[in-house]
């Protein structure tokens, strides 16, 4: 009987250790996926900024070129302002960068003459908000680009737009580069 009694007693210990050790497991791997969860939250949130604020200092470097007196000028053409604008390209990456009037009528660095008044960025612009596309394909050669448009403002009244053209890989980079710093958090 002692027996008996020791054996069933050791079984049941088994079982409550057992059924308390599953318990314990469960509520600490679900507190850890929770835990994680919020971690990750926190993070895509704050990439979110980071790309936020890339965007935002392009749209400001954008818009303090619209602010220089020879991109306002009036007296300059079109044409005049894109050569100008060439080593702004260069030094910026840029794809390319137009200029525009209020009709859309706009020349680009190259020289090229073309009207964007149906583009929304080109919209945007017009009624006064620095902008920046989605990525789009971009009609020439079909690569991804994103455009950043910005008015061009004299005494408060919009005369203009000055509009940026960038690789979409660029959005990839920022990402990328996110990604390598969060592995250097982890490991």
């Amino acid at each position: 009987i002692t027996t008996q009694i020791t054996l069933l007693f050791g079984v049941l210990m088994f079982v409550i250790c057992t059924g308390l050790g599953i318990c314990a497991y469960l509520n600490s791997s679900n507190a850890l996926k929770a835990s994680i969860d919020e971690n990750l939250l926190e993070i895509a949130e704050a990439d979110a900024k980071v790309i936020a604020e890339k965007v935002n200092a392009q749209l400001n470097a954008l818009q303090a070129l619209a602010e220089t007196p020879w991109i306002k000028s009036s007296e300059l053409t079109l044409n005049e302002k894109a050569a100008f604008l060439q080593a702004e390209v260069q030094r910026n990456g840029h794809i390319n960068m137009f200029i525009g009037d209020l009709n859309g009528n706009c020349v680009d660095t190259n020289g090229v003459s073309m009207n964007l008044q149906e583009r929304d960025y080109f919209q945007k612009a017009l009624s006064g908000e620095p902008n920046v596309s989605d990525p789009i394909i971009s009609k020439l050669d079909q690569s991804m680009v994103i455009i950043f448009a910005v008015p061009i403002k004299e005494n408060g009244t919009v005369t203009g737009v000055l509009v940026a053209i960038q690789d979409g890989i660029c959005l990839s980079e920022y990402t990328h580069e996110m990604e390598f710093n969060q592995r250097e958090i982890f490991m």
